[in-house]
């Protein structure tokens, strides 16, 4: 994990004169190597997962507190919420690949 957060770091800093389009590399690809070091070391991402949950236990709370007799559910999608599967778009992204099922399964 931190072996990629590094390349990524290494690439967008020092890309123009290391990797260029000669070798084939797109240091943008789409914008996931910057995601995932924004995803890993911004403090307004960390913030903004802690309010999600903050406001969904809120919601919870609220919603049992009325008694409706119906069931509960929280519905979330996995990617980025439960699952962190930056470190595999990052690689990808130096890579100069996109998402792929067969390496993601690997």
């Amino acid at each position: 994990m931190k072996k990629v957060i590094y390349a990524v770091a290494f690439v967008l800093l020092f890309g123009p004169g290391v990797v260029s389009a000669q070798n084939g590399l797109s240091i943008v690809n789409g914008g996931k190597a910057w995601a995932a070091l924004y995803q890993h070391r911004a403090a307004e991402y960390r913030a903004l997962c802690f309010q999600a949950y903050n406001i969904a236990t809120m919601r919870v709370r609220d919603a049992v507190k009325k008694h409706s007799g119906k069931p509960y559910a929280v519905i979330t999608d996995i990617d980025e919420t439960l699952q962190d599967n930056s470190p595999y778009d990052a690689q990808q992204a130096i890579n100069n690949k996109d998402y792929d099922a067969k390496s993601w399964k690997q």
